[in-house]
């Protein structure tokens, strides 16, 4: 089993990553921003992974999205819960 990891950014930086205008984001694992925000917009969208798993500092959405989160079937270590959640 993987531990997943598939973007790991330093906690020193700041920032945000955007996925807009269009942009699909396909990512098998998970995506560490600890101190960035992520935003999705302008008809952005994820698909094709089966275990997306997103930590970031501040996640911003301004489109519609659907995750994934099947990691078993990915052989992808799930972090913490089974179920995705959602947390302030």
């Amino acid at each position: 089993m993987s531990s997943g990891l598939a973007f790991v950014a330093r906690p020193t930086l700041s920032g945000t990553v955007s996925v807009q205008n269009g942009a699909e984001l396909i990512v098998e694992g998970a995506i560490y921003l600890p101190s960035m925000d992520i935003s999705f917009s302008g008809n952005s969208r994820t698909s094709g992974a089966q275990c997306t798993q997103l930590i970031a500092r501040r996640i911003i959405v301004t489109t519609s999205l659907n995750f994934q989160a099947n990691c078993l079937a990915s052989n992808i270590k799930a972090i913490g819960r089974s179920q995705p959640i959602l947390a302030e």
